[in-house]
Order: C-alpha cells, then structure tokens, then sequence
C-alpha cells in the first residue's frame, strides 16, 4: 500500500488556524481573466497599431476561444498545477522533518506519554480546548495500552487562545512536580471550554500544589518551550490541532483506531 503523503490530510477533522481555497482562487482569477480579454483587446486598440501586438492579440484570442470552448482544460491545468505544488511541499515537509528530527525526538524537555525509553516513537501536536484533540486522547491512551514499546512525544501547541495558552503552561509545569501525565489526561476530560479557572480546578483536584504550579507556569523556559513549539509547527506546516507524526509521515486531524495504528507501524524500527 503507497503511503500517504505527509501533507494529506485525509478528510480528518481538526481545530484549524486558516484554510486556503487555493484552487477555488485559481480556477476564478482564470475565469476573470479570460472575460476581461475582450475589455483589454478593445482598450488596445485605441492605441497606435503595433503589428507585434496585433500578433500576439490573434494568438490570445485563439487560446481565449479555445479555452472557453473547452473549459473542462481549466480545471486539468488547475489539477496539474495543485498535484505539483503538492509534490514540491511535500518533499519541502520531508526536508524538514529531516531537519527537525533532533528537536522531536531527542529532545530530554518535551514530555512524553507511554515508555520513556521506547524505541517506537510518534509525536503529537494538541490543545487542550480542540475537541478532536479531546476525542483522541481515549485513542491514543489504547494504543499506549496496547504497545508496551510506544512513546508519545508531546508538543504543545496552543492555537486556539489564551485559555489553550494557560492550559499549556500548566501542563508543562506540572511537569516539575512529575505529574505531567496526569495534568495532560486531566485537562483533556475536561468537559467544555478551559479558561484559566476551569485549568487551575483541574490541576487543584489532582492534588498539585498551586502555589508552585503558578511559580513555574511563568518559568521563562515555558515561554521559550511554547514559542518553539509553534515555529516548529509552522516549519512543518501543521496548521491544527491534532497532527501526528510518524517516521516521515504526518497525519493531520482527528485518525481512526486503525490510522493510528499504521502509523504506529510506520514508527517501529523493526517494522
């Protein structure tokens, strides 16, 4: 079975930061252009006759009637064009998974789930306020159950506000008292929106000690953490939450069971 690329999407449902109508712009810039043809063929023509421009004008025109007398060739140039740039990107997010390997997988400051020594290892891109994130976190607790080798890289990654913001930091600082895991399950059961009273109720009940907990939310390193975690997002094109990445594949939205555990596959190194 081919792979699928490391930009697909797959029709996942994800919190997205922008979606780009790319082809829709295209097919309509065409569209606009070629019933402008006539207008500028007529203000040229006011002008002083230049028999190079009267040559060009006639070959215009024939591509103009040729297009719309086949508009069908509008959308194959437009579908040619959108496979190729697909290519191009996807070959770019190769280069830069490449390039990143060492900041997603071995780095000792980015928390985990599952076995921290485990040699099959996926990264996942979350915020705690997206519901298809929400809805993933059962899945990925079961593939942990089910893979005793399987370690999560976290990256958090909070797109969706200030209260996706605090959520982040502290999980991150829970971090320091060794209860990361539970911070990042608790804040995911979490039944509605997260604003910074909803967080704080959350850590409150798992028994951390808040006082610390906000000393080390306004750790620079936080910051820092948070910050490079976006630009490393957006170096790797992840623009929503959840993605997840496997060996040279990125996987973009809310997977199934079954996407999840191929990418699982695609991760082991003795696969």
């Amino acid at each position: 079975m081919t792979p699928p690329s490391p930009s697909a999407s797959g029709g996942n449902e994800d919190c997205l930061m922008t979606r780009h109508p790319a082809k829709i712009l295209l097919v309509t810039a065409l569209y606009l252009t070629l019933c402008a043809a006539p207008i500028a063929s007529a203000a040229a023509q006011i002008q002083m006759p230049d028999p190079k421009n009267a040559e060009r004008e006639k070959i215009e025109q024939i591509v103009r009637d040729y297009l719309l007398a086949n508009p069908e060739l509008i959308l194959e140039v437009m579908n040619r064009l959108e496979a190729k740039q697909q290519a191009e990107r996807d070959e770019a997010i190769k280069a830069n998974l490449a390039s990143a390997h060492s900041k997603l997988y071995e780095d000792p400051d980015l928390p985990t789930l599952g076995n921290a020594d485990g040699t099959t290892v996926i990264v996942e891109f979350s915020d705690y306020n997206c519901p298809y994130c929400k809805r993933m976190a059962p899945t990925v607790k079961d593939a942990l159950a089910k893979h005793s080798d399987l370690k999560v890289v976290m990256i958090e990654y909070p797109i969706l506000g200030p209260g996706s913001v605090y959520a982040a930091k502290a999980a991150l600082a829970a971090k320091f008292q060794g209860k990361y895991r539970e911070a990042h399950l608790g804040l995911f059961a979490h039944k509605g929106s997260l604003n910074a009273g909803a967080v704080d109720r959350v850590m409150s009940k798992l028994g951390l000690d808040m006082a610390k907990l906000k000393r080390d939310m306004n750790r620079p390193e936080i910051e820092l953490a948070l910050t490079q975690n976006l630009q490393l997002g957006q170096t790797l094109g992840i623009q929503g939450t959840p993605a997840f990445i496997g060996g040279e594949q990125i996987r973009p939205g809310a997977i199934s069971p079954a996407e999840l555990a191929e990418l699982v596959k695609v991760a082991n190194p003795n696969e």
